[in-house]
C-alpha cells in the first residue's frame, strides 16, 4: 500500500502589489505531518534528495514556473499548517516570498544604510517593506475570511 496523499484544506492566492500580475499560492495543511510529507513528495519529484526537517512549521517555496517558454506570474507557493498559524510563522515565512518577489523584479540586493544615504537606498527598501506589509496584510486577510484564525 501507497502513502496516503494528503492535499491543502485550503488553498487561495495572493498578490503582493495592487496592480502587479505576479502572484503567491498559499496552501494551508490539516497539520504539519501533512505539510512534512507534502514538502517531501514535492523533493522527491523535483529529483532533490534533501530530507525534511521535523520542526517544519511553515515553507517557502520558489518558483520559477513556465508556461509556453514565458514565465507565469506565480513566484512563491507558501504552506503552513493550521496549528501554526501564527504571526511569527507567517511573517517569517512572508519574508521568504519577500525575497523571492525581489528576485523575479530582478532587485539582486537590498541596500542598507541610513535612508538619507541615497535616494536608491530609501526607494528600494521602501519597496520591499510595502510588499512585506502586503503579503502578511492579504495573508491574514484571507485567513480570516476562511475563518483559520481568530477574529
Amino acid at each position: 500500500a501507497g502513502a496516503v496523499v494528503t492535499a491543502p484544506i485550503r488553498t487561495f492566492r495572493i498578490r503582493p502589489e495592487k496592480h502587479g500580475h505576479l502572484s503567491i499560492r498559499v496552501e494551508i495543511f490539516q497539520n504539519k505531518a501533512d505539510l512534512q510529507a507534502a514538502s517531501k513528495r514535492e523533493n522527491k519529484a523535483h529529483g532533490l534528495r534533501m530530507g525534511t526537517p521535523r520542526k517544519l512549521i511553515g515553507q517557502c517555496v520558489g518558483v520559477t514556473d513556465r508556461r509556453r517558454g514565458r514565465k507565469t506570474g506565480l513566484f512563491a507557493v507558501l504552506r503552513f499548517p493550521r496549528q501554526h498559524l501564527t504571526m511569527s510563522t507567517l511573517t517569517h515565512e512572508a519574508f521568504h516570498a519577500t525575497m523571492r518577489w525581489a528576485e523575479r523584479k530582478r532587485i539582486t540586493a537590498v541596500p542598507t544604510g541610513p535612508p538619507s544615504n541615497s535616494y536608491h537606498v530609501a526607494t528600494v527598501e521602501e519597496r520591499c517593506a510595502e510588499v512585506q506589509g502586503e503579503i502578511c496584510r492579504r495573508l491574514v486577510v484571507e485567513l480570516m475570511r476562511a475563518k483559520l484564525l481568530p477574529d
